[in-house]
């Protein structure tokens, strides 16, 4: 039996140090975290209700605005999983990417694991025999940095946090809002997202978890990255600075998701525009 919801989960791998990649090409594989001892058997009930998840997967979400959840089968052969694609990129980036998310694939990254996720650059899969719907997820996670481009100082980076600290809020007070986006262009661009399923007191806890933690600093290498990506299980963080290079991407319109498949909700945006970087000046 198939059953769908909306509810979506991020990610949660273990910390993984890599160069940050501003303009990816669609479907890249990045990286996957998979159970080392839950295992299925070849030919099993499980392997059956998992090939068919992957497949229903990757067909409701490209016409779900980039994003699905559902479950197939029954206990104890129960599989449940997710696709999402990450709010920044086009509809076109999305679709390229979830074409990667085959049960095939899958096999091969992570054989005959029962609970996997699988990271591509824009968009993830997650599955288990576990049902991991709804839970606030911020301890497992992903990072990679920008290596090339000079740290920032001090005072920016002091800017840098406090800028997404508003923006988590802002995006948690919404709770029809899995995604906000804000940008001073020429100076930071930040993109947080939170799962479509958590409570807006859940997202602004992953949120500022991500936030508080060693993790952030680690994850900027501990020298003021100039940019960086961490992700969790439940929520998500980006920000890049730079006086040239704007990784938004100018094509995407937000109402090709706004209007797609059944969700009307889907992401929101809201843009602010600064002419000079000024770290004392409000948010």
């Amino acid at each position: 039996m198939l059953s769908a919801s909306l509810s979506v989960a991020l990610l949660f791998p273990h910390l993984v140090l890599t160069l940050l990649q501003l303009q990816p090409s669609a479907g890249n594989f990045v990286s996957s975290i998979c159970s080392p001892t839950d295992k299925y058997t070849n030919g099993s009930t499980f392997e059956f209700n998992l090939v068919h998840l992957i497949d229903y997967l990757y067909r409701d979400a490209t016409t779900n605005g980039g994003f699905s959840t559902l479950s197939s089968g029954n206990w104890p052969d129960e599989a449940y999983g997710l696709i999402m694609c990450y709010d920044e990129y086009t509809v076109e980036d999305c679709i390229s990417c979830l074409r990667n998310t085959t049960s095939l694939e899958a096999s091969e990254i992570c054989p005959r694991s029962k609970t996997a996720v699988i990271y591509y650059d824009q968009c993830f899969l997650r599955y288990s025999d576990k049902n991991f719907f709804s839970q606030v997820n911020s301890h497992d996670h992903y990072c990679s940095y920008d290596t090339i481009s000079p740290p920032i100082d001090d005072a920016s980076m002091k800017f840098v946090i406090n800028f997404i600290s508003n923006l988590s809020a802002e995006a948690s007070q919404k709770p029809r809002m899995a995604a906000l986006k804000m940008m001073v262009k020429g100076t930071i661009s930040a993109s947080v997202q939170c799962t479509r399923d958590l409570t807006p007191q859940g997202c602004r806890k992953c949120l500022q978890r991500a936030i508080d933690n060693d993790d952030f600093s680690r994850c900027s290498g501990n020298m003021n990255a100039a940019g960086m990506r961490l992700l969790y299980g439940s929520c998500y963080i980006k920000y890049e600075t730079s006086w040239n290079l704007i990784s938004i991407n100018n094509s995407f319109q937000p109402k090709q998701y706004l209007t797609a498949g059944r969700v009307s909700s889907g992401w929101l945006y809201s843009t602010i525009q600064w002419t000079s970087f000024d770290p004392s000046r409000p948010i």
